[in-house]
């Protein structure tokens, strides 16, 4: 009897036990379904969900920032290619602007840029216009760009200007050229070159030049304006290198004259092409020794060498010219290479008298 009690009471206890136990089970898996319904997660398994949601979202984060970095350095690539397009000159320049423009259009700068100031350039421009009513621009270049620019006249960058005695400085780079690409000898005798005397008569004296004064005549002499020109009588001041020409329109006759000529025996080029191809176009200014003049036997329009000054040039063109001198006759190609259009020594010579006695201002 006490066996039998003693087993069912242990029968009772564990059928207990079991249904605490699948009651405690029941009420954690109904909690878990509540927790789960309303997005709570145990400790230890929230930590691991928040730490992958985290890690998930970085990624995102990443793939984000990687995509905007893409699409701005596309956006950037962009503009420098549809900039390129349009100022490819500009970027052929890079490193090397102190040169100027090259071929192409001018870089313009703030003063402050180059270590002037727009103010002090500004009163200077007033300055200009005031005293040289007759004057039309003013252009500043500094380290091969334009920093300060001016019009007056109703004139624009694009108006052309008579240059005047200036453009004699041009001619005298035309035959630097010349030096370097066709083996000019300054010193050589212009005779010695099949270049004859030029006809004086009917200018404003009717004079003829001595023969023997002018076979000795050089293209030193010419620059220099030495040349010992007649001016009243045949043979007066026919020692080359003596004395200064004082009669200009003697001196432009004899350019006009001499250039043309001696360009041509040397190449055997017509003397515009020949300038406008090695020295106009490579400026950037291709019609810079080019003058129209009415043929007097025919009466139609022709175009000849201007070789005595008094171009018709824009402001910005003359700049170049002005520019080929600080470059010591270096100049960029439209491809950015450097090139020699007038050689150095040739540049320093120009800037120093070469008969200082007989005329101390040219060189």
């Amino acid at each position: 009897m006490t066996t039998v009690l003693e087993s069912s009471r242990k029968l009772t206890r564990a059928t207990s036990q079991w249904n605490i136990g699948r009651n405690r089970r029941k009420l954690t898996i109904k909690e878990a379904a509540h927790l789960k319904r309303h997005h709570h997660q145990p400790p230890a398994h929230r930590s691991v969900q928040s730490r992958a949601r985290i890690g998930a979202m970085g990624g995102w984060c990443l793939k984000t920032q990687k995509f905007v970095v893409v699409l701005a350095t596309v956006a950037v690539a962009s503009c420098v290619v549809l900039d390129l397009v349009s100022h490819g000159d500009a970027y052929f320049r890079l490193g090397t602007q102190r040169l100027g423009p090259g071929s192409g259009e001018w870089l313009v700068e703030a003063p402050e840029v180059h270590d002037l100031r727009a103010a002090d350039l500004a009163s200077a421009a007033d300055r200009h216009a005031r005293e040289l009513t007759n004057r039309d621009c003013l252009v500043v270049a500094k380290d091969g760009v334009i920093v300060h620019e001016s019009y007056h006249n109703g004139a624009d960058a694009n108006s052309l200007h008579f240059v005047d005695g200036a453009g004699k400085t041009a001619t005298a780079l035309l035959v630097g050229a010349l030096v370097k690409s066709a083996g000019l000898d300054l010193d050589k005798p212009l005779r010695k070159y099949g270049v004859e005397a030029p006809e004086l008569a009917g200018q404003m004296y009717d004079v003829e030049w001595d023969a023997t004064a002018w076979s000795k005549v050089s293209t030193r002499h010419l620059l220099s304006r030495v040349t010992g020109a007649p001016v009243t009588t045949p043979g007066a001041d026919a020692i080359p290198g003596a004395s200064f020409d004082t009669s200009e329109a003697t001196q432009r006759r004899v350019l006009d004259q001499i250039i043309p000529e001696l360009i041509e025996k040397l190449t055997g080029v017509e003397a515009t092409r020949w300038a406008r191809e090695h020295l106009g176009a490579p400026l950037g200014a291709p019609t810079l020794f080019e003058r129209r003049v009415k043929d007097p036997e025919f009466g139609d329009e022709r175009v000849k060498l201007a070789a005595a000054g008094g171009q018709m040039a824009t402001c910005r063109a003359a700049a170049r010219v002005g520019q080929l001198i600080a470059n010591r006759g270096e100049w960029l190609t439209a491809d950015g290479v450097v090139e020699q259009l007038v050689d150095g020594w040739f540049v320093d010579q120009m800037l120093a008298p070469a008969f200082p006695k007989a005329n101390a201002q040219y060189g």
